[in-house]
């Protein structure tokens, strides 16, 4: 028994070690870092950054403790009201999000979304357009038909197509706040009503909890699978009544099941509560092991079932919608070991085309892990350090979630937009990156303070899934987003390490009141000082605003080549002096194919005009042409013209365009010989100046 004890305080030094070396360097890249303010890495950069963001991490830090000092007593004694006032507040504020911002899905979450919709007229993923995308990476095969589903729903109800995209956001905030609710009661339940609420304030600031609504997608949907069978657990192990009891863990095992299938990392969170059940197996639950013998195989019979109900089900769909074996179709695990194992372990489209390249799954399989091998043997223990390192710092110390590439499509232009991804985006960005700097150093403190004075709880699941997370993106491929489905347990842990510092900062506050009561306007006043610098700086240093008519860019190519004439409408009322056509050139100045585009408004009038040059042109990149203002008088459609001026040319340029199940762009239309159903050009129209107005 002894022997046993030691193991397990043995496992608690390694697991703390791990979490907290870990987090101390995540949290150093989280003050280092000014993703996407690009005016203020003009004047900030170097080894400025550091110093300004920790800066005002600290000044962040100083001017919560003191306004939680004083407001949080009064919010415990109205605890059920405040947390109904919060709680409701910030799904007003997602749903207000959707509706007013409506970005456009896109990337993989668009691929998902358009194959859901084709699912209604189509029998199988296999005779969609998308379905090469599905053979390859079948593990989005369960999202796929979980909107099918929904969008199922929605089309028996009447919910018109166009309101479908939307109609998913609000069942993605849905997911996402079933998800809080059960961390939620997790921290009312095992820390105190001053953590949770903590924790409300903590998510209601942070504005990626608002931007990822409109990311439906299985990051945030997984939020309310993963964190609910947490909380089955955590019920159903303080039930005595043994049917309820046997229940709930049955209902832990279907959410973990459907969590897992949706999102393969909720397997972390499975094998956190395995990990904790071991911890927790102390002498007097050892040496009583046949008194409770029954009740666990019981338990744990009642979880398999939940989890062998959810694969059998799951199991008869797939082979009803897929419409092929993913087992054979599927790249390979080790296919994303392999691609991680360069720069920054991101997403390489060379590695994506390397293994499919191979025919079979076995041969990709043999390859992938040659590459590796060869891979991780050029880089040696100190190149995997290194790469160790930047992965950590892609995956958990951007604060930025890359929201500036996914949510930047609107379905229909929003004047938010430059605030978000456009020309003034630097105060968001800067926010952002300043408020993970303080989460994280509070999910510093809470781990350092649960190594240093904690005992073993339940609050340990949270700690042993991050801490698994972080592992687990040494070796899988990372980018900036992979972080969302920890998002809850890292604001978790953040309100812990809050709370904790209202609660040293209460005794000297209230021996010296006079003192403490100048903390928060002098925090807040220089903070706001921070503020109109940074609004300066956007306003000398920064970009363009572009105040967009038209933003589709998304593109996905088919059967259809544009390189000679087509013409493309769009609808707007709005100024406009530049126009955007994605375009692929394939072979750089060598192209020498030159295109005329001309702008004609309803009375076939050219307001604009413009040429594509072959040999300027970019790859997968918008080639602009600007051009004098146009003002419309009212709202009108024009019509972008495109035709080639030299025929017998060596090389043409590929125009992009979007072509499937969505009508991504409803207001205009795409021509060539014919009009192309639910088919549009990759293109923006709009009017670029160095002022907000």
């Amino acid at each position: 028994m002894k022997i046993w004890n030691n193991c397990r305080k043995a496992g608690y030094v390694i697991l703390f070690a791990a979490v907290i070396s870990m987090s101390a360097y995540i949290f150093y890249g989280a003050v280092d870092t000014l993703k996407y303010a690009d005016a203020l890495e003009n004047v900030i950069n170097g080894r400025t950054v550091p110093v300004v963001i920790s800066g005002t991490v600290l000044l962040l830090a100083i001017f919560a403790v003191a306004i939680l000092t004083k407001v949080l007593p009064a919010m415990e004694k109205r605890f059920s009201k405040t947390v109904v006032v919060l709680g409701s507040l910030m799904v007003l504020v997602q749903i207000l999000t959707v509706l007013v911002l409506r970005t456009s899905l896109r990337q993989d979450h668009l691929k998902i979304f358009d194959t859901a919709v084709a699912l209604l007229e189509y029998p199988t993923i296999a005779e969609t357009h998308f379905s090469q995308y599905f053979m390859k990476y079948p593990n989005n095969i369960p999202m796929c038909i979980f909107t099918y589903g929904w969008l199922k729903l929605a089309s028996l109800f009447g919910i018109p197509e166009s309101s479908w995209m939307d109609f998913m956001k609000i069942i993605n905030v849905v997911f996402m706040n079933l998800g809080m609710w059960a961390v939620f009661d997790l921290i009312r339940r095992h820390r105190s009503k001053k953590t949770a609420l903590c924790f409300l304030l903590f998510l209601i600031v942070n504005p990626l909890w608002y931007l990822l609504a409109e990311m439906y997608y299985t990051s945030t949907i997984s939020l309310a699978f993963s964190m609910g069978g947490i909380w089955f657990f955590d019920r159903a192990g303080e039930e005595k009544n043994m049917v309820r009891k046997l229940l709930q863990y049955v209902g832990m095992g279907l959410l973990l099941a459907v969590g897992y299938k949706i999102r393969a990392t909720v397997i972390l969170t499975i094998l956190s509560l395995l990990v904790y059940t071991v911890f927790t197996l102390d002498e007097e639950k050892i040496t009583e092991w046949k008194k409770r013998i029954v009740s666990w195989g019981l338990s744990l019979a009642a979880v398999l079932f939940g989890l062998l109900l959810v694969f059998a089900v799951y199991g008869r769909a797939e082979q009803q919608y897929a419409g092929f074996d993913p087992a054979k179709t599927g790249y390979p695990t080790v296919h994303w070991i392999m691609m991680s194992a360069q720069g920054d372990g991101q997403y390489n489209s060379a590695d994506d085309a390397f293994t499919g390249s191979f025919d079979t799954k076995a041969e990709r399989t043999a390859a992938d892990l040659a590459e590796l091998r060869h891979r991780v043997g050029e880089m040696g223990p100190g190149g995997l350090l290194t790469l160790f390192r930047n992965k950590l710092r892609v995956a958990f110390s951007d604060g930025t979630d890359d929201y500036y590439a996914l949510f930047r499509t609107m379905q229909s232009p929003s004047r938010l937009q430059k605030y978000i991804n456009g020309g003034r985006s630097d105060l968001l960005a800067f926010y952002l990156h300043s408020y993970h700097g303080l989460l994280m150093g509070m999910v510093l403190l809470a781990l350092i303070y649960r190594a240093w004075k904690g005992k073993p709880e339940l609050w340990d699941v949270l700690i042993i899934n991050l801490c698994g997370a972080y592992l687990f993106y040494l070796i899988w491929e990372v980018d900036q987003a992979y972080s969302i489905p920890f998002l809850l347990i890292l604001t978790a842990l953040g309100a812990e390490g809050i709370s904790l510092s209202v609660e040293d900062a209460s005794r000297p506050e209230r021996e010296l009141p006079e003192f403490f009561g100048w903390i928060p306007a002098v925090s807040g006043g220089i903070l706001l000082v921070e503020v109109l610098a940074v609004v300066l700086v956007m306003k000398v240093t920064g970009l363009p605003v572009r105040d967009y008519a038209v933003l589709q860019d998304q593109e996905t190519s088919d059967q259809l080549t544009l390189q000679t004439d087509f013409a493309q409408t769009f609808r707007t009322g709005k100024a406009f002096d530049h126009l955007d056509l994605w375009v692929a050139n394939w072979d750089g100045g060598a192209n020498d194919s030159v295109y005329d585009v001309t702008i004609l408004d309803e009375s076939g009038i050219a307001v604009a005009t413009g040429q594509v040059i072959g040999a300027e042109a970019p790859c997968m990149s918008p080639y602009t042409i600007a051009f004098d203002r146009v003002q419309p008088d009212h709202a009108e459609t024009y019509t972008i013209r495109v035709a080639i001026q030299n025929p017998d040319c060596v090389i043409k340029t590929d125009f992009l365009y979007y072509q499937s199940t969505c009508d991504l762009y409803a207001d205009g239309a795409l021509y060539t010989s014919q009009e192309e159903q639910k088919v549009d050009l990759a293109f923006a129209v709009y009017s670029e100046n160095f002022s907000d107005k």
